[in-house]
């Protein structure tokens, strides 16, 4: 029996500079890509308030099935999720990601066993070829 290839990983380019804007605010990630930055980071974790994390989701999800459509695009693009560790986490990777992007940003990894969450979040949404930054 053969065994079947694992999934390539999206590598990530070299990154001179990074913007970030909050996924609640789809005025300021529009512009983003006529800044000439390397990657954009559309920001569902600490500038997008509690009360606003699913819409901001729904947002992130949208804004990266765009930007993928816009053949111009030369900037990478990343969305910053929650915490393994918070209770949005889950659903951040579920809903919040395209599986356009360039990779995912997680903060605040602490131990392996964070990472190997995000690596199983990843893969049961089907997401496992997306960089980890």
């Amino acid at each position: 029996m053969v065994p079947s290839p694992s999934p390539q990983v999206n590598p990530i380019g070299k990154l001179r500079s990074l913007l970030f804007a909050a996924s609640v605010r789809p005025d300021l990630v529009a512009k983003m890509p006529r800044t000439g930055t390397d990657g954009i980071v559309i920001d569902n974790e600490d500038a997008t308030p509690a009360d606003k994390k699913s819409a901001g989701r729904i947002q992130a999800m949208g804004q990266a099935a765009n930007f993928a459509a816009d053949e111009s695009m030369t900037a990478q693009v990343f969305v910053r999720v929650n915490a393994v560790a918070s209770e949005w986490f889950e659903d951040d990777i579920r809903v919040g990601l395209h599986p356009s992007l360039a990779g995912v940003v997680v903060p605040k990894v602490e131990t392996l066993d964070h990472m190997e969450a995000i690596g199983t979040a990843l893969i049961a949404a089907g997401l496992e070829h997306l960089g980890v930054f």
